[in-house]
């Protein structure tokens, strides 16, 4: 029996001037993770911030919270910042629970983490 495929959809906007966003939707595992880590990869090194909006996410796994520790490294790395925004209550318990909340600043909407990006 075949196991049912998980998507995870991402849209970029490479920010102009200020910072880029990538809108998630979907399914973040084991399957779908190397997309989200493609796309953090092609702003990651820029050295400016980058918004990574998981609003539309249904389920993360340990495989999608490791691309967001991952893709925090490299941006800081890069001198630029990472942040999120828009977790459903279920993503932001596993953040809450992994500490990895304290690490990456987490807002509760992309008007909210626009706003931080640009101080």
């Amino acid at each position: 029996m075949a196991m049912p495929q998980t998507q995870l959809n991402i849209e970029a906007d490479d920010g102009g001037d200020g910072p880029a966003v990538l809108r998630v939707s979907g399914e973040l595992d084991l399957a779908t993770a190397d997309q989200l880590r493609q796309a953090v990869g092609q702003y990651a090194d820029s050295g400016g911030a980058l918004i990574i909006d998981l609003s539309g996410v249904t389920f993360c796994d340990s495989t999608g919270l490791g691309v967001l520790i991952n893709a925090y490294r490299r941006v800081t790395g890069a001198g630029g910042r990472l942040l999120l925004c828009g977790l459903q209550p279920r993503l932001t318990g596993l953040l809450e629970v992994t500490g990895i909340d304290r690490v990456i600043p987490v807002h509760p909407s992309l008007a909210d983490a626009l706003a931080d990006a640009d101080r």
